[in-house]
C-alpha cells in the first residue's frame, strides 16, 4: 500500500508518473472512453445533429486548428475553434450570436455564420465577463456597422458590471435585471438562468434557447469530458453541484459547455453522479495516511508535513475514482485538482 500512495502522490504533486509510475500521456492506450452513450459522426453544416451524437475526432480538430460547424436544429448552429464553442441561430432579418469568442477565434466565428447566410449578426449575448468567451465583439460590431444596423448587445445586470469592474469597455446595449427572466430575438425566447451560488464566477448564467431546446452554460462541465481543472476555472467547489441542478431542471434537447463536444440532458447527469462519487472519494480517502506519519524533521516545518499528507490523502481518492473514471478525457490532468478543491471545501462545512 505505501508503493501505491507514493507512486500516487508523484501523479498528483508532480504530474510526472501515474500510479503505476509509468510517464503519463493523458491519452489512454485505446483512445478515451466516451463518458455516456453515444454515436460519433462527422460534423455537418447541413444536416442536425440527432440528440444522443456527438462530433467525431473532436480534439484532433482542434488541434490542427479547424473551425467545427455544426447545425444542431433548422435555424440553429454550434460553432468550435480552438476548444472554444459559440452558438447562432439565423433569424429573418438577422442572426443572434451567444458569445463572440476571442483570441482570433471570433473571426472564425464570423466565417462559419457568413458560410450558413448573407443576414447580419443583429443581436449578441454575452454569457457573462470573463473576456476569452465575449471579448471579440469587434468584428461582429463593424459587420453591423457595414449593414446599417445598430447592434444589440444584451447581458444580465450582473455581467454588465462585471466588464466595468474589470476595466474593461462595456459594449452592453441591454441589460437584464434581476426581476426579469428572458429576451426576444424575433420570434424566439431566450430565458435567463441564474444561480443563487454561482461557482464559476460572481456573474456565472445559463442561457436557454427556448425554442430551439439549447441550454448554453459556459465553463461549468464540458461534454465527453472531466471537467476542466478546477471546474472549468470555477472560484469555488461551494455552489458548484447546486448550479448543475439548476441545469438539470431545465427543458432542452441540446446543451453547450462552452467547451468540450455538443452535449444533452445525459451529460449533465454524468457530471453530477461524478460528484457524488468524488465527494464520496474524498471523504473515503480520510483514513488512507496518519498526519503523525508525516512529521519528520527532515520536513524542516510543520506546513511541508501537512502538504505531504494532504499529498497522500488526495493521491489516495485519485486511485478510487480511476477504475470507474481513469479512461475519460482529463481524468489525470483535471481530477486531482478537483481532489483538492472538494476536501478543501468539505472541510469547512
Amino acid at each position: 500500500m505505501k508503493s501505491l500512495f507514493l507512486a500516487a502522490f508523484l501523479a498528483v504533486g508532480t504530474g510526472l508518473a501515474s500510479a503505476e509510475g509509468r510517464p503519463i500521456t493523458y491519452m489512454p492506450e485505446g483512445g478515451y472512453a466516451p463518458t455516456v452513450d453515444t454515436v460519433y459522426v462527422a460534423p455537418s453544416a447541413e444536416t442536425p445533429l440527432e440528440p444522443g451524437q456527438k462530433i467525431a475526432d473532436l480534439t484532433t480538430r482542434n488541434f490542427a486548428g479547424e473551425t467545427v460547424l455544426q447545425r444542431l436544429t433548422e435555424r440553429a448552429y454550434w460553432v468550435q475553434k480552438t476548444f472554444y464553442n459559440a452558438l447562432f441561430v439565423v433569424g429573418e432579418s438577422g442572426v443572434l450570436l451567444i458569445d463572440t469568442l476571442n483570441f482570433g477565434n471570433q473571426h472564425a466565428v464570423l466565417a462559419a455564420i457568413r458560410s450558413v447566410t448573407d443576414k447580419p449578426v443583429s443581436t449578441v449575448i454575452l454569457s457573462h465577463h470573463h473576456q476569452d468567451h465575449v471579448g471579440g465583439l469587434a468584428p461582429f460590431a463593424a459587420s453591423a456597422r457595414e449593414a446599417g444596423i445598430a447592434l444589440r448587445v444584451i447581458a444580465s445586470a450582473e455581467t454588465a458590471a462585471g466588464l466595468t469592474r474589470a476595466g474593461l469597455d462595456n459594449p452592453v446595449t441591454e441589460v437584464v435585471v434581476a426581476d426579469q427572466d428572458s429576451v426576444r430575438f424575433e420570434d424566439q425566447t431566450i430565458r435567463l438562468i441564474r444561480f443563487e451560488t454561482p461557482a464559476h464566477t460572481y456573474d456565472s448564467t445559463a442561457w436557454l434557447l427556448v425554442e430551439q431546446g439549447i441550454l448554453h452554460a459556459p465553463d461549468l462541465t464540458n461534454p465527453d469530458q472531466m471537467a476542466y481543472r478546477n471546474f472549468g476555472g470555477s472560484e469555488q467547489y461551494d455552489g458548484y453541484p447546486e448550479n448543475l441542478a439548476v441545469l438539470a431542471a431545465q427543458k432542452f434537447t441540446y446543451f453547450s459547455g462552452g467547451h468540450g463536444n455538443v452535449g444533452g440532458p445525459e451529460d449533465i447527469a454524468f457530471m453530477r453522479r461524478y460528484l457524488v462519487d468524488l465527494e464520496d472519494a474524498v471523504k473515503a480517502s480520510a483514513g488512507a495516511a496518519k498526519f503523525a506519519d508525516f512529521l519528520k524533521p527532515e520536513y524542516g516545518n510543520h506546513q511541508a508535513s501537512a502538504t505531504a499528507y494532504h499529498n497522500a490523502l488526495n493521491a489516495a481518492a485519485l486511485e478510487m475514482l480511476r477504475p470507474k473514471y481513469g479512461d475519460f478525457y482529463g481524468f489525470d490532468a483535471s481530477v486531482p485538482i478537483q481532489i483538492r478543491m472538494v476536501r478543501d471545501a468539505l472541510a469547512h462545512r
